[in-house]
């Protein structure tokens, strides 16, 4: 789409070039860090994989569903521990943001209305992404409700994922803003679009 206005950059098309498997904390090391007596690094591993993990249940098991592989159970255990190093080497530690999370691991109020996301959340999903990055270059996909139709390669992500950031959504206005003021520095630009554009899928 933006090729067709004017953009002579990457296209950031697959495939991206990556590897799979590549190196991540042996399974030893995690433990070593998430078991007792402390449980360091505990609020980042049992997303993945505790009983309370809603990441691993919902986002990542379910993406890892739709990969044509021998063993999804595996390759989820694999993309656990890849998320989890990477969460490590982007600078997640429970000396730096444990207080900082405190209170947010858990939703609260009215479906989680009022919930701040953790820091370590954030670096999970910059994880994910860059895992089914690698993983769409190694392997191909299935379609999940038609178990008959032959494996196919990755075209985009929501075959795999719904966008967990729609960037067509617009700043909502300013209560009370003067309309004599210059636009707010998060809402400088008002976006005009055409009448058809907001019945179709953009």
């Amino acid at each position: 789409m933006a090729n067709q206005h004017g953009w002579n950059g990457a296209t950031w098309e697959p495939p991206y070039g990556s590897i799979w498997p590549v190196e991540s904390l042996s399974s030893d090391a995690i433990k070593e860090m998430t078991d007792p007596p402390d449980y360091r690094y505990s609020s980042i591993w049992t997303s993945l994989t505790g009983m309370l993990g809603d990441f691993g249940s919902y986002v990542l098991k379910p993406a890892i569903e739709q990969f044509a592989v021998a063993d999804h159970k595996a390759l989820r255990a694999e993309g656990a521990r890849f998320i989890f190093s990477r969460a490590v080497e982007f600078g997640w530690t429970p000396e730096r943001f444990g207080d900082l999370e405190q209170g947010r691991r858990f939703p609260r109020g009215s479906g989680g209305v009022d919930h701040v996301e953790r820091y370590g959340k954030k670096y999970q999903w910059i994880a994910l992404h860059e895992l089914l990055a690698r993983l769409t270059d190694s392997f191909q996909l299935t379609e999940r409700w038609h178990s008959a139709k032959a494996p196919f390669d990755y075209s985009h992500l929501e075959e795999l994922l719904y966008r967990d950031i729609d960037p067509t959504v617009l700043v909502r206005p300013v209560p009370d803003a003067d309309p004599g003021q210059p636009a707010p520095w998060f809402a400088p630009v008002v976006a005009d679009f055409p009448d058809q554009v907001p019945t179709e899928y953009p």
